[in-house]
């Protein structure tokens, strides 16, 4: 019987598709037996090292996925630091990316493969998916591991997350309640990065300044300074090459997205959770009249040549590109879209030259807002053949603690980091905690970290790096201004009462609804640009209930309340 099951999961995963239960899944014996901690009558403090001298050699092997900045995962300066603290042996089994990983272990489950120990961070193994193997036996549930071992885990919520105290058990149970399954998951948390600004957008200070205007705070001085932009030949070469407004809709985040930014000041709009909270009901805005009134918007600054047809087309060097012209040529984009550390290049001068432009105010009396991340992943697993899950969970909650995180993020103790001695002013006007020597170690391919910016739970922001901000010349420091004003204007800028943030779906509902979210919310994305760029005219009633048809025809409210259900099961 499980074998059957395996080989129908194997070919579900092979094609990309929904993983469906069969909690009837027989187990074999062994693996029924590690799914009960083991009794320890000793409360976990979050003592290293967890295999102690002269104990039986332990050794946990880490599936994850291989990143080309990792030179070398087994003679690593954090696998190094991580085997000294715990006494364990780590070994590694690679994957190429998040679809491959997730076809290797159908494959391995297929197969009767032996599992690694630990999948760690394999995003091609959503939260869903991993329940499936746990119910069939290949995943082991971790609820009781939580209460006694996730000491570090705990902590750090307690440092990160001191006002949002009911949030560690939703988390931890966010796996309870569906069907009463139990935690299969290690979640992901991560709070305070420059990121949590989910929209950046830019303006060239030196165009405003030639002519004469301001940075724009409504709808209707963006399109004045759009126009402008377009025919005052702000960058002085006689030629009408300047780009109003660019950006990049398809983006690997919504930081690229000028239409997230226009979205806004006419009704709230998420471009990752989709969904907005009122007196505990959701909805979406895609059939509002606001949302319509947005696309006209948007559909005249197409039609004016105020934004360009490349912000749905264009790569994302394209795009950098056009914010970074090679040097003596002259500056083609007015307001431009993208993360504060990603968009400029490295000693560019276009950091002086773009500034940040606040959210737009309110438009329709249902906007004004700018949208935050709460980055947050179920996609670290420990497998049902590891002979140690005891200690390959403590390895998990000993990588949530703050230290752990620092190695991470910034490589070797004393190489490249120190802690600052104090008195340090950091990168987000707080008192430092440390002092960065090597920069690049993020950036660059070494042997010095995993190069992932968080693997458990952690809070960039507390973590500040000293930065001399009396050096105004230093262009990292600029960078951390920069990045500083549009994370602020974000964090200042209103947010609804109300915030969805996930929710907890069943198992029939989770297969139900990837029946045709993907392809509803590839609709709503394809009928926007059609929209704004004029292959559908949103000023006619007839194209306009043409998509509210096809909404309805994917299940647009059954998408609205099956997240409704899951929602409500958070507060159950």
């Amino acid at each position: 019987m499980k074998k059957i099951l395996a080989l129908l999961l194997a070919a579900i995963m092979l094609f990309s598709l929904a993983a469906c239960g069969g909690g009837e899944t027989e187990k074999p014996v062994e693996q029924e037996q590690q799914t009960t901690v083991q009794a320890d009558e000793t409360p976990y403090n979050g003592e290293m090292p967890i295999v102690k001298p002269g104990d039986e050699p332990v050794t946990i092997e880490i599936a994850l996925i291989n990143d080309t900045g990792v030179t070398d995962y087994e003679n690593n300066a954090y696998t190094k630091w991580l085997e000294e603290q715990t006494g364990l042996n780590l070994e590694f089994r690679l994957f190429m990316d998040n679809s491959n990983a997730a076809t290797q272990v159908a494959l391995m489950v297929a197969s009767g493969e032996r599992l690694p120990d630990v999948i760690w961070q394999v995003g091609g193994i959503n939260k869903q998916q991993g329940e499936t193997y746990g119910k069939d036996g290949y995943f082991l549930p971790l609820s009781e591991y939580f209460e006694k071992y996730a000491y570090h885990f705990r902590k750090a919520f307690e440092l990160y997350f001191p006002d949002e105290p009911g949030l560690l058990e939703q988390v931890i149970n966010r796996g309870e309640g569906a069907d009463n399954l139990p935690m299969y998951a290690f979640p992901t948390m991560n709070k305070g990065s420059y990121s949590d600004a989910l929209i950046q957008a830019w303006i060239n200070r030196e165009w405003l300044d030639k002519l004469g205007l301001e940075k724009p705070t409504t709808i209707e001085e963006l399109y004045d300074v759009l126009v402008a932009f377009r025919d005052g030949d702000p960058n002085g070469n006689g030629k009408k090459d300047e780009i109003p407004m660019t950006g990049r809709v398809y983006g690997s985040y919504s930081a690229t997205d000028p239409f997230n930014y226009i979205t806004n000041a006419f009704t709230y709009y998420h471009d990752v959770q989709y969904f907005s909270v009122e007196n505990g009901v959701l909805d979406a805005p895609f059939k509002s009249d606001e949302f319509r009134e947005m696309l006209k918007f948007v559909h005249k600054l197409y039609q004016e040549g105020l934004v360009t047809e490349q912000s749905w087309t264009q790569s994302s060097q394209e795009l950098k590109g056009i914010i970074n012209p090679l040097e003596g040529a002259p500056y083609l984009g007015g307001v431009v879209f993208g993360s504060c550390e990603s968009i400029f290049n490295r000693d560019s001068t276009a950091l002086d030259v773009y500034e940040p432009l606040p959210p737009l105010k309110d438009h329709t009396g249902k906007g004004g807002y700018a949208t935050t991340g709460f980055s947050n992943g179920y996609i670290t697993f420990i497998s049902s053949d590891c002979e140690h899950p005891v200690e390959a969970f403590k390895l998990l909650d000993f990588m949530c603690s703050p230290e752990s995180y620092l190695r991470q993020r910034w490589g070797e103790y004393g190489v490249d980091w120190v802690y600052s001695e104090g008195g340090k002013t950091g990168n987000r006007g707080g008192e430092a905690k440390i002092k960065v020597l090597n920069p690049s170690v993020f950036y660059e391919q070494n042997a010095q970290s995993w190069h992932y910016d968080v693997g458990a739970v952690a809070d960039e922001s507390y973590w500040e790096y000293e930065v001399d901000f009396t050096d105004t010349d230093n262009w990292d420091t600029k960078l951390v201004n920069r990045c500083n004003e549009v994370y602020n204007y974000t964090m200042e800028a209103p947010q609804p009462k109300e915030l969805f943030r996930f929710a907890i779906y069943s198992q029939a509902d989770y297969d139900e609804r990837s029946e045709f979210a993907k392809e509803l919310t590839a609709y709503i994305r394809n009928s926007r640009a059609e929209f704004c760029t004029g292959i559908l005219n949103p000023n006619s009633d007839s194209d306009w209930q043409t998509y509210l048809d096809g909404l309805d025809a994917l299940q647009y409210d059954r998408w609205i309340e099956l997240a409704q259900i899951g929602y409500n099961r958070i507060f159950e």
